[in-house]
């Protein structure tokens, strides 16, 4: 029931009751009670002021038959929400550090999930329904705060860092516990172990001097304009390689019915700081969708981008595959002219015996393994991968200001680009386009040859008539439009 002669009570100034006044009229509040003496405002019925971009909840409210829903808001404190909910009790996607003056009761659920909640709560708090808190640190302060009774069930996401912790000593549950997996959880792990990964590749490098000074890069002559113009190379997703086995190795998760899964997965997350009153659950979910693992390791993988090089200029294959039969462009990097694009590398390893990862296995090198080695076949590109993360790679479009619709372009030195190669098939017209676009003063630098196909003839030993050819790609520098010599 409305109630519109409060303007009659002279127990509130009237500031704040023209105040209190406004937002029930502001946010179509029905069914409401104010208390004269306190201003509080019960409701007989639901509340909703989610999505409004509140920084804060300027009424006191008391009483709340129905749902109370203040999700998606700004809200860095809970002050003014009610202490009974007669519903559920909805405080989600706020910036919300703790759950201080949360409702004592909530008769359905909880959801203060995607927050930065670190502690409870200085008092009890009873939920009658399910409790969730996706994205939140909630459980490592549940042990050292008032005790929580839940009638429902709990839901979470599972964190990897241990700080984020703790045993759950005072919450009564009636119900289970249900650690949930966000798609970026997986993400996250990999990314982990990144700087790691980083640190090993560079040190195998310096101790084996593994890189050479200079990589190549073939391709054609409409994506070498691009490349030239913007001074930009893309960084590919595994998922998109040519090779579908590429980064894409079996996952060793044991089988789920066996004693060692047991002890594996109870190993991984005890040093993962997983509590162990939430360890059978982690291994049930892993039983029901063994393949889970395996999915969301890919989706990891994946969120590596890999720019490849090769560390030849005259490969005949590598004109044939990568450069449009010898008509396109094989462009020669200075490695040490931009050590933040080149950094980090790693050299491709050929094996006809593909290595298998173990998810439950922490190491860097495992993941190395999966990300560099290739089979025997290719060994012909003697290829060396450039990896950036994607967090790296959104940082470099942002440092250059650049939007590229979502492509893995990362920007090189231009003093990198060194030398422009020409196939032999190559057009007088395209070598004119490339060289045109090289009159930038910045691009000055830029050498320019071309591939050619020489032969090599050799008289076998005791027989002058018997002759033993060998062909072979030989570069010429090209000076100017004027030399290109191209009879196609």
């Amino acid at each position: 029931m409305n109630h519109h002669n409060e303007e009659k009570n002279q127990n509130l100034h009237p500031i704040d009751f023209l105040k209190i006044r406004k937002w029930i009229t502001d946010f179509k509040l029905e069914n409401y009670e104010i208390d004269p003496h306190t201003g509080i405002v019960n409701v007989n019925g639901n509340v909703d002021l989610s999505g409004k971009e509140l920084a804060n909840i300027e009424l006191q409210f008391g009483k709340v038959t129905g749902n109370f829903d203040c999700s998606n808001n700004n809200l860095t404190s809970l002050e003014g929400c009610p202490e009974y909910v007669g519903g559920d009790f909805d405080c989600s996607n706020n910036n919300l550090t703790s759950l201080d003056n949360a409702p004592d009761w909530v008769n359905g659920d909880f959801d203060c999930s995607d927050n930065q909640i670190t502690s409870q709560r200085s008092r009890s708090l009873y939920i009658g329904g399910n409790f969730y808190c996706h994205g939140t640190s909630l459980v490592a302060s549940m042990a050292k705060g008032t005790p929580i009774n839940i009638k429902g069930e709990i839901f979470s996401y599972l964190h990897t860092e241990t700080s984020k912790f703790a045993t759950i000593g005072n919450m009564i549950i009636r119900g289970q516990i249900f650690w949930e997996y966000p798609k970026n959880f997986y993400v996250e792990f990999f990314n982990e172990q990144w700087q790691t990964l980083k640190k090993l590749l560079l040190s195998e490098m310096l101790a084996k001097k593994t890189i050479p000074n200079y990589l190549y890069q073939y391709t054609s002559v409409d994506s070498a304009i691009k490349i030239i113009a913007s001074g930009k190379l893309k960084f590919t997703s595994p998922a998109n390689f040519n090779d579908p086995y590429d980064c894409n190795t079996p996952m060793d998760i044991t089988d789920p019915k066996s004693a060692e899964f047991d002890e594996k997965v109870e190993k991984w997350s005890l040093s993962n700081g997983v509590p162990p009153i939430l360890i059978p659950n982690f291994k049930e979910q892993l039983k029901r969708d063994p393949e889970f693992i395996q999915k969301a390791a890919k989706t990891a993988i994946n969120n590596i981008g890999i720019c490849c090089f090769s560390t030849l200029e005259d490969s005949i294959l590598m004109w044939s595959h990568y450069a449009n039969y010898h008509k396109g462009i094989c462009l020669k990097f200075d490695v040490s002219k931009d050590l933040n694009f080149f950094i980090t590398p790693c050299m491709v390893h050929y094996s006809q015996i593909m290595p298998r990862f173990n998810f439950f296995r922490q190491d860097p090198n495992q993941i190395k393994e999966l990300i560099r080695t290739k089979f025997t076949d290719w060994s012909y590109e003697s290829e060396v991968r450039i990896l950036k993360s994607d967090t790296e790679i959104q940082n470099n479009k942002k440092v250059n200001a650049t939007n590229d619709e979502g492509a893995r372009l990362f920007k090189f030195d231009d003093n990198a680009l060194v030398e422009i190669i020409f196939g032999e098939k190559t057009s007088a017209e395209d070598i004119k386009i490339i060289k045109e676009i090289c009159q930038n003063p910045k691009r000055s630098h830029i050498k320019f040859s071309q591939m050619k196909l020489k032969q090599d003839v050799k008289n076998l030993k005791d027989n002058q008539d018997n002759k033993e050819i060998h062909y072979g790609l030989v570069k010429e520098e090209l000076k100017d439009s004027t030399e290109v010599n191209n009879e196609n």
